[in-house]
Parts: C-alpha cells; structure tokens; sequence
C-alpha cells in the first residue's frame, strides 16, 4: 500500500501479458489501472516489431511496487546529483528509457523506505552498461578502467585514483555501500562473488568484441549468465526484503538450478525483445548467433528461443514443488523456511517483472539512444554542477536485463 499521503502509482499490465496466475504464498498485489498508461503500452503494442510483442507463457501474476513514482523522481535526483544525467534531454531520455524502473517489477513488495536502493542499482547497471558505448574504431578505456576500479572496491581495497570521481565509480560505491548495510559476512561474500562475477563477464564481452572472437550460442549463452547480472539482483532482493536465505539452502543444488533457470529466462527474453535495436546496429545477439551457427531463419531462431523460455518456467515450477522437502531434509527453523519461500517467490517475480518491463521499456526501441554521452561518463562527478551538454548517438553493443 501507498505510503501516507503519497498515491497510487500510474501503471497496468502490458497489454497482450498474461492472466494472473497463483503464487505458493497467496499474495498478490493489486495495481490501480491508469488509462494514460495502458494508453502508452498499446502504443507501444501496435507500433513495435514483432520482437517486443512476443508471447511468452508466464505464468505469474503481474506486480509493480506501489511506491513507484517518488521512489523514480527521487533516483533522477540521484543520477544528476552524480553528474551521470545532465540537462533536460538527457533526464527526459533516461526516464523515457524505463530502465530505473525495472526496479519496480523486480522487487514489488520492497517498501518505500527500500525502493529508492533498488532503483539506483537498476539505474548504475544501465549507465555503465551504456559507458561501453564508443565511436567506431575505439576502445572503451573508461569503461574498462572504471571496471577494474569497481573489481576493486568490491574486494574491499579500494585504490586512490583519478577514476574515485567518475560519475559511474562514484554511483557503485553509494550503491555498493548501502547495500551491505546490516548484512553479514556471508552475504556479503556472496553478493562479492556475484559482482565480481558480473564485472569480468563484461570485460570478456569487451576482450572478445575487440579481438573478433567468435562465440557459438552455448558459449554466447555462458557468457551472458555472467553479464546479465541476474546474481547481484538477487542478492540485492534479500537485502531490500530484509532477509538472508540459509547457508546450506543457498548452496544446495536445488537452489542452484532454479536460479541458473531464472537467469536464462530473464536472458531470453531480453536476446528476444531487443533483437531489433541490436540487429539494426550490428550488435551481438543469441538469435542472430543460432541463424548463423545452425543455419536458422529469423523466425525460427526466435520461435526456438521463445520455445526454450517456456521450457524453463515448466522446469521452474517442476524445481519449486520440491521446496518443501528441502527445507525438511536440512531440517530449516520457521524463519529460514520462510526466508527460503521469500527467495524462490523473488525468482518468479523476477521472471514475470522482467517480461512485463521488457514489452513496454523505451530502451528496445531500434532507434533508441544510450542513455548518456562517452564525454560525460569519463568526466568527474561534479553533483551536477557542470553542464555537460545534450546526448550524443552512437549505438550499444549490448543491453543488460
């Protein structure tokens, strides 16, 4: 429910989404209709390729955090206060993006006190995933160099250099910090390992790029599970719902699975949905890699890919019936059962958020634009002092989720 004195936020289901459906707690959380909204999504239906309509089978119902629009105007403030956003084209850009905003579908339960956590981490992914955005020719060398730095403050022994002021560095290290509030060691090792995890899968997306390697769907696949950084949102859900799934629970195999299933689903519909932007700048995608490697057609390429996601929410819900038992088997105390259901009704959020997001998200549109310009993501964070000028085009070699 809306905090005192704050409304109902200005959102409905994706037009074309799938029905409701049960979840293992019972809970589902209504959200006011708004015919400006369903008015943009259908927009977004009849004027979008046949990539962003696509139909996946999702089982689960449709949540967004009610807290979504102070949690949205207060994470603009964040980002120009960084000096990662300037001016207005820029801010309108961002917001007209969606990207913050996954945040909403990821974590619709988080209060409004922990929404404002999450938008941030959605908003830092997004900009350092458009910081490797470069002319032609040239080599990503902030970004690579802010990579290493942020390597580094995730081990915990950060290096004094000129990189402490660049507005991605500096939006980690907030991010990065409240995240480990009032968590324990073994999360935070954890959530390390998750980060560290993603920071070199993108360096090796990077390496490959520039090298010309030449990656086969699985390997392609591999790849992305690093890249996507599926691990560090979760992570980051159990700090925002204020819970830590046990120890023996997190590392048993079961667990394991499911999340890895997760991860593909939410890879798949992002290769799916933003196969047109990536097609139309020559970028790397799953679809346009198993055309080349197994001599597909586009259609089936993308019918085979769909095909695999819907294979994954059956395996999914094939893994979560046997919950019970593995909370028996390790013997789990009430508390930790229910911080076990909270993760594994987290993962379906995740599943169904990131395929609502993806329908109407601006960010897939094929003449989309990075959300901001090289010059202004190698500058110094300046708290928005400086003007930094408009955005500039050059086109993404990738898009996270």
């Amino acid at each position: 429910m809306p905090s005192s004195g704050e409304s109902a936020p200005s959102i409905a289901p994706p037009v074309g989404a799938i029905p409701s459906g049960g979840s293992p707690s019972g809970i589902e959380r209504p959200i006011p209709n708004d015919s400006a909204f369903e008015k943009e999504c259908r927009q977004h239906h009849l004027r979008g390729s046949m990539p962003q309509d696509a139909e996946f089978s999702v089982p689960f119902p449709f949540q967004a955090n009610p807290h979504l629009t102070a949690a949205r105007e207060r994470n603009l403030d964040w980002v120009r206060d960084l000096g990662a956003v300037s001016g207005d084209e820029a801010a309108g850009r961002y917001l007209s993006s969606h990207v913050a905003d996954l945040a909403a579908y990821f974590y619709p339960g988080i209060s409004a006190e922990d929404l404002p956590l999450a938008y941030d981490l959605m908003g830092w992914f997004f900009l350092f995933d458009d910081e490797f955005i470069v002319p032609a020719g040239e080599h990503p060398a902030a970004a690579v160099a802010d990579c290493k730095e942020m390597i580094l403050r995730t081990l915990g022994t950060p290096v004094r250099t000129p990189q402490d002021t660049t507005p991605i560095v500096a939006a980690f290290t907030d991010v990065w910090t409240r995240m480990n509030h009032g968590m324990s060691p073994l999360w935070r090792a954890r959530a390390a390992h998750a980060l560290l995890s993603y920071f070199w899968g993108n360096l090796t997306e990077v390496a490959d790029r520039h090298s010309g390697t030449h990656r086969t769907p699985e390997e392609y696949l591999d790849l992305r599970r690093k890249s996507v950084g599926v691990d560090v949102s979760l992570a980051a859900g159990e700090r925002l719902g204020h819970f830590e799934v046990p120890t023996l629970a997190w590392s048993s195999s079961l667990l394991t699975h499911m999340v890895r299933i997760t991860t593909d689903h939410i890879i798949l519909v992002n290769e799916v949905v933003s196969l047109d932007k990536e097609e139309a700048s020559g970028d790397p995608n799953l679809i346009l890699c198993r055309m080349r490697d197994q001599n597909l057609s586009r259609k089936q390429a993308i019918n085979q890919t769909i095909e695999e996601a819907d294979t994954a929410v059956q395996r999914f819900l094939d893994h979560e019936r046997q919950i019970p038992a593995l909370c028996s088997n390790l013997a789990l105390s009430s508390s930790e059962r229910t911080a076990v259901h909270a993760y594994t009704d987290m993962m379906r959020t995740m599943i169904r958020g990131n395929h609502d997001w993806h329908r109407t998200a601006g960010r897939y549109s094929s003449q989309a634009q990075p959300l901001v310009p090289p010059t202004l993501l190698t500058g110094p964070a300046n708290h928005g002092e400086q003007n930094h000028g408009d955005l500039q085009e050059h086109a993404s070699p990738r898009q996270p989720t």
